[in-house]
């Protein structure tokens, strides 16, 4: 009996754990079918994509209660708007079924990326953060404090610089606080997009364009800026 209770309990964990995994990556595969079914080579312009786009975020969002915490999830949460926006799906809607029409010519493919621009290896998050006086958690998860009035770097490699500006708190004091964060996306040392400058102050909201207005550059959008209500 106490067998019985004992692998059934198991079971019943067992099921939870399965019901309660965050399915995201289903979804994912679910639209790379109806891509492939539709005979679209990526987003675009077009009432068959809308369709495919909205059936994706109508799976996202209908998981939303067992992906709480899960990056990869918000990450695509957070590019589903920006898709709908640049692609026209508020036009072209998005609700029923669409296909292509036989004998239609499709446009000519455009100009490929070079394979640097495309390739997607395996995502690995890191948090850094700086707040205070000012105290930076680095992506080692170590703690360093300093005082320094003025701008200074924060990362600069290759392809990324973040400059942190900061500001004497009050007179008389040496007691700092960020008040600018400059983020260069750097356009020479790569193809995969130009240099684009990113500046976030104190005194005003996020911005959600860089400071040319842009939030995307290089081909196949090598670079974008995706904002997105946290769920």
């Amino acid at each position: 009996m106490d067998r019985a209770l004992s692998l059934t309990l198991c079971l019943a964990l067992f099921m939870i754990t399965r019901c309660t995994a965050c399915n995201v990556d289903q979804c994912t595969r679910i639209y790379n079918i109806k891509m492939e079914e539709e005979g679209i080579l990526g987003p675009e312009a077009s009432p068959a994509f809308c369709s495919v786009l909205s059936a994706y975020g109508h799976c996202v969002h209908g998981i939303t209660r067992s992906c709480r915490g899960n990056l990869k999830y918000h990450s695509t949460v957070s590019l589903l708007n920006p898709l709908k926006v640049r692609y026209n799906c508020t036009k072209h809607g998005g609700g029923g079924t669409h296909t292509r029409p036989h004998g239609v010519h499709l446009p000519p493919a455009p100009p490929q990326a070079p394979p640097q621009c495309t390739f997607h290896g395996r995502h690995r998050f890191r948090h850094c953060g700086l707040f205070g006086d000012p105290h930076l958690k680095t992506f080692h998860n170590e703690y360093q404090t300093c005082r320094v009035s003025g701008a200074w770097p924060l990362i600069d490699n290759p392809y990324l610089a973040v400059q942190v500006t900061n500001d004497l708190v009050l007179k008389g004091s040496s007691a700092t606080a960020t008040t600018k964060v400059t983020i260069i996306i750097k356009g020479r040392s790569t193809p995969c997009t130009t240099e684009k400058t990113y500046e976030a102050t104190a005194d005003a909201p996020l911005p959600s364009t860089f400071i040319d207005g842009s939030y995307r550059s290089g081909p196949e959008d090598g670079v974008v800026i995706a904002t997105g209500a946290e769920t």
